[in-house]
This record gives C-alpha cells, structure tokens and sequence, in this order.
C-alpha cells in the first residue's frame, strides 16, 4: 500500500475498501503541467498521484481536515469558510510529502480536485487553481442556501425514486440515532454533524441532484415530496440551525433551496407549488410558479388536504422517518390524519356549546379544507376520523344549527436536546460587511 493511502487509511478518512488503484476511464488522474483547463468530472472517484483512487466523499472529508478553511475579508466583502491557495499549496505538500514533492505538483493537484469539481475559487468557476493570495473554497462550503449542494452529482441515480429515498432516511435515522439523548429521546442538532454516518447522509442527498420530478407519475411525485419535505427538513435543522420568530421563518422556508434533477426548490415552493397544485399560501397573492417558470410543470394537478397533516415543519423528539409510499398513500395518509386529529393541539370538540375547535392551518387554507362550507368541512373530518370522534362529528352534522369554528394557534415550539439558530446570513457565502 503507499504512503499516501496509508496516511488517509490512518487518519479515518478512507477505508481499505475504498482503495482500487485500478485504471478505470471514469476515474480523474491527477493533472501535470500548467493545465489551465477546468473541464468537468463524470465519475465519482478520484485517482491519487499514486495510483490509488478514493471516493469523492473521502477526499471531500479528508480535504476538511487537511485545510484550514476560515473566513477571510477581502475590501468589504467577507468570504466564508475559504483558503488561500498558497496556504492550500503548503498544506498539501504537508499532508502528502511523498507524493506531492514540489509546488508545481500542487498545483496540479488542485486543479485535478478543482475539475473533479470538489473545490472552486470563490466568484469564478472558470479561474483555475494557480500560487497566489487567490481564494478557493470547497465544493462542500460554496453554495450554503441550496442543502443538498455537499458535491457535484452529475449521473442519474440508479434505481427506482423510493429506493434513493429509503436510503437517504436510513442514514438520516442513523445520524439522529447517535445524536439523541438516550434519557429523553431528544436531537441534539449541535452535535449532529459529528455523527460518523453524517457525510454519508449528505454525499446520498446529493444524489437527488439527478432525480427529475416532472418524469414521475403523480402519486409517486407526491409520495417523493412529501418524503423530501420531512427529510430535508431535519437535514436543514442540523445543517444552517433552527428558525425561531416570523422573519427566521420566512427566510428558512423561503429562501434555503434544494436541488432536485436541477430544478432550485424550496420548503415553500415543494409545499404551495407542487403538493398544494400551486396555490397561492396564506397571506400570498400569486402562486409560487409562474405562467413562465418551467418548474410549474412539477405541480399535482389535483391537491389531496391531507398533505397538510404530513409535512413535518418543527424540530421532533427522535423516532423513525414516517415513510408514505406510492402504492399505498392512500393508506398512508388517512393514518397520517387519524395521527394529526388524536392531539388535542388539532382538533377538540365543545358539544355542550356547539363549537368545533380546529388547527389555525384550517383558517389559514380555508380553500384546501372547505372550512367555510360546514357539510363539506364535516364530509372531510368524518372520513379521516373513527371512533367517538368520528361519532360526534357526525352527530353535529344532524344538529339543527352548524357549528361555531375556533381556531387553536398552530404551535411551533422547538422539541430538542440542543440547537443553534438559524439566522439569513447564513445562507450567503460571500456577505459584505461595511465594518
């Protein structure tokens, strides 16, 4: 073995399986000479000097370790979580001594992670890794606002939508699992990240960057998002923090963007303009797609209410993903209300004085739950109730009088172990500061 894959075999950073060394064509070898071309990278390996070739995660997290990656101010513009390249120069001949013996080596191998697409300056794509004051930033760090942006991935990913979501969630478990207090159950979001599972987690959400909604059929589109959405959601905790008062919240549901098959979606824009068959949400006057947005071509055409009992938007105490799958969402979402309408925070009924206390999100999407027209709102809740909730609906339905309907504010109370908040700059990763 050399020394190079000895050295990142020692530091954790890549284990024996991942070491090939063979000559596979989709595989990126390191560069030599003064080649300023940056190209693109199809593969998902990366050729050492040597021979060897390691993962684009192993390489990402070995590069986060070997790197001294900090904020640095250039005029008044400040440039987050970035290096020098002559910084970068010293610290790869540091780390590999044996394999990178001279500066121009360094250089070349830059420019080899730069056109594996693994690390790139910070304003321009195109401007190669060369010795200077020039500022360079890891793949992982360059884009914050968009989650699943932790690498490039530029293939399809193999098979079936449900399967890539059943992997994602698997790992998602496995990062709370290890961060979760064993007394309480409760996720400490500020320790997440340290989860050996974590960079696993975050290479596989990458590869949503190659699923294309719009060629799903609509039931699986709807069991995709709506997966999606409680998914990311938890990453979005652990990664940029979580948002507490209006203005964090507009900002977080709004403003942090996934990509999925290359379309820039947000917590909003999935919830309003795909599940919700883009409709205008509360307080807004136009839908989130419009008339020219080629994004609009993801919305359902028809929008089932109980969309809304799903999407989980609040830190929760630790327990399995809830999975809805396509051959069964029906299923799945019935037993997703029946859940919603057992908390007295949902749903409580005032018989004595005729008066219907619902969630506020039954004022906020009047439209979606009929609320204002009393036998199709009680149509709704006796389908997606049973028992004597089911019973006392109904037997509102036979009173003479409707019932009044009030409304309990809809609680965003944070349920975890240790958090930090999220707050707008974090999104940006070049901020202008005048001081």
């Amino acid at each position: 073995m050399s020394v190079m894959s000895s050295k990142l075999m020692a530091s954790g950073s890549l284990p024996p399986t991942m070491i090939t060394g063979g000559t596979d064509g989709s595989t990126m070898s390191m560069i030599s000479g003064d080649d300023s071309t940056i190209g693109s990278f199809p593969g998902s390996q990366i050729r050492m000097p040597n021979g060897a070739e390691i993962s684009s995660l192993h390489m990402t997290e070995t590069l986060k370790r070997v790197l001294n990656c900090e904020d640095l101010k250039f005029k008044i513009t400040i440039y987050k979580k970035c290096f020098k390249a002559n910084d970068a120069i010293t610290a790869f001949r540091v780390a590999f001594p044996d394999e990178i013996t001279s500066i121009d080596k360094a250089i070349a191998f830059g420019r080899m992670l730069q056109r594996a697409r693994l690390l790139t300056h910070v304003c321009d794509p195109k401007k190669p890794f060369r010795a200077g004051h020039f500022f360079f930033r890891l793949q992982c760090y360059q884009q914050p606002d968009i989650l699943n942006s932790y690498r490039i991935y530029e293939t399809m990913p193999e098979g079936e939508p449900m399967e890539l979501i059943d992997t994602i969630a698997s790992f998602l478990m496995k990062v709370e699992k290890t961060a979760a207090s064993p007394e309480t159950g409760l996720v400490d979001y500020r320790v997440a990240h340290r989860s050996r599972y974590y960079s696993m987690f975050e290479d596989s959400v990458c590869k949503l960057q190659g699923l294309d909604l719009g060629t799903l059929d609509e039931m699986t589109r709807m069991a995709v998002v709506v997966n999606l959405y409680n998914i990311m959601m938890r990453y979005a905790f652990m990664k940029v923090g979580v948002p507490n008062g209006r203005n964090q919240r507009s900002h977080f549901f709004s403003g942090l963007k996934m990509n999925i098959g290359g379309d820039l979606l947000s917590f909003d824009e999935m919830e309003h303009g795909i599940l919700r068959a883009n409709a205008p949400q509360y307080g807004a006057a136009s839908t989130p797609f419009g008339n020219k947005d080629y994004r609009a071509r993801l919305a359902l055409t028809k929008m089932d209410p109980r969309i809304h009992f799903t999407l989980s938007c609040s830190p929760m105490v630790s327990r399995e993903v809830t999975i809805v799958y396509p051959n069964t969402l029906h299923y799945d979402l019935h037993r997703e209300a029946l859940k919603y309408f057992s908390k007295y925070s949902n749903l409580k009924v005032d018989s004595a004085n005729n008066i219907l206390h619902l969630n506020k999100i039954f004022h906020w999407y009047k439209a979606d739950f009929c609320t204002d027209d009393w036998p199709k709102l009680a149509r709704f809740l006796e389908r997606n109730l049973e028992g004597a909730q089911q019973k006392t609906i109904h037997s509102m339905v036979q009173a003479i009088l409707p019932p009044k309907v009030s409304y309990i504010d809809f609680e965003w109370g944070i349920k975890a172990g240790n958090f930090f908040p999220f707050t707008p700059s974090v999104l940006k990763a070049n901020e202008k500061r005048l001081l």
